[in-house]
């Protein structure tokens, strides 16, 4: 209401300046005057309509109670919880820096989720890789949303080559050119996992793969928020081994992998609907999850491993806008890793 009075004083102000003229010029005056007052009215109502368009997604962006409020504060840094991650990674022997503030004008670059890639120009695998990946991703913190206990993410993740050396229980170094292995999220019921297992087994068999094992990922549950932990998947690694290598064995895990969901559908066990394959390939591994930035290397004891080792990392933390947070849609994906709506 204020804009819009302030406006209608812009014509008074405009045409009462125009009056002080010579008498002579009058009618000259009075036709320009005229045509001033069109222009200046014109001009104020454009200018009222627009001030009356600007209150309202003011008030729509910053009146507590509506979702543009609930936007703008999930969009602001939760330093709190940062500290309480910070005692946590410390408590369990971790080497963690603490908040990276970054400079200004990134750290108010929030229109997208933040993804980034780091490699070995060289292609030599090393942990430093990972922990540079993991350290950027820490600072990506501020392009990621985060639900209302103020611990669960809208998703975090990394990309990363396959570290055989975490493997060497299932595959021996001579054997590495012929493995493969996949990250599954499995239900949380162990019966459930174990059905659910048998019947993917049979189909690598069927599929001339040789099963070298289950393997069940360590992680550190407490870390994670209450809706995270509600929605929490058992997540387990497969290894497997085939006669092909490089390109024709990507393509038999590839064809594989797309086989798994019918076949499951299929069989109509209980909690089939809850199984996501993150990854299945000779070459990369993704870990995942609905975490934050923070919690990601705190969740997977993997990644605070000195034998992880990498020659590449592609890491991600995801905002969600127009799909709910799910521990499936966390990113990276199995080939790529986005920030903005590919879908749409």
């Amino acid at each position: 209401p204020l804009l819009a009075g302030a406006c209608a004083h812009v014509p008074r102000i405009f045409s009462s300046h125009a009056r002080v003229a010579h008498p002579r010029s009058a009618p000259r005056l009075r036709i320009c005057r005229q045509s001033a007052k069109g222009r200046i009215a014109r001009s104020s109502a454009v200018f009222e309509t627009m001030m009356r368009w600007l209150s309202l997604l003011l008030l729509a962006f910053w009146a507590p109670g509506t979702r543009g409020f609930a936007l703008r504060r999930s969009l602001q840094p939760r330093t709190r919880h940062v500290s309480r991650v910070q005692v946590q990674m410390k408590a369990a022997g971790g080497d963690w820096r603490g908040d990276c503030p970054p400079p200004f004008y990134l750290g108010e670059e929030r229109d997208a989720c933040g993804v980034g890639f780091i490699a070995q120009e060289s292609g030599d695998a090393s942990n430093s890789i990972l922990a540079k990946a993991l350290e950027a991703l820490d600072c990506m913190e501020h392009r990621g949303g985060c639900l209302a206990d103020e611990r669960s993410g809208d998703g975090a993740g990394v990309m990363t080559s396959v570290p055989w050396k975490l493997l060497r229980d299932y595959v021996p170094e001579e054997d590495v050119a012929h493995a493969g292995v996949g990250m599954f999220f499995l239900p949380q019921d162990q019966e459930q996992a174990a059905k659910i297992k048998e019947v993917v087994t049979d189909l690598f068999q069927r599929n001339h793969l040789e099963v070298l094992g289950w393997r069940d990922v360590p992680v550190q549950p407490d870390v994670v928020g209450p809706e995270s932990h509600a929605n929490m998947p058992h997540v387990a690694q497969l290894v497997v081994k085939s006669e092909e290598t490089g390109k024709a064995l990507e393509r038999q895990l590839y064809l594989v992998r797309r086989r798994i969901e019918p076949e499951l559908r299929e069989s109509a066990l209980p909690g089939f609907e809850t199984v996501y394959v993150c990854s299945l390939s000779g070459r990369t591994i993704v870990y995942k999850g609905m975490l934050r930035s923070q919690s990601l290397k705190l969740f997977y004891d993997d990644l605070r491993d000195p034998q992880y080792e990498t020659s590449f990392a592609v890491y991600h933390r995801r905002f969600s806008t127009n799909t709910s947070p799910k521990w499936r849609l966390a990113q990276p994906m199995r080939m790529l890793g986005h920030n903005g709506e590919i879908n749409t």
